[in-house]
């Protein structure tokens, strides 16, 4: 556990410190890398949520057949 919980503070660690490069503008190339994954991650929870309506959605529909 104690491996775990400290492999998983130094990953956040690095994310830390690479993200308050970007923001600081000094790296123009990591800045534009960092926005494009932040609009990548935020289009994959918007697809993610579509299709968990669409399977909610599909499932409370059929739900009165088995009643």
């Amino acid at each position: 556990a104690n491996t775990i919980v400290a492999s998983l503070a130094n990953t956040i660690g690095a994310a830390e410190s690479v993200l308050r490069v970007a923001a600081t503008g000094h790296d123009k190339r990591l800045f534009i890398k960092v926005i494009i994954c932040l609009y990548a991650l935020s289009a994959l929870g918007r697809l993610a949520l579509g299709i968990t309506i669409a399977y909610a959605g599909s499932s409370l529909s059929t739900l009165p057949f088995y009643f």
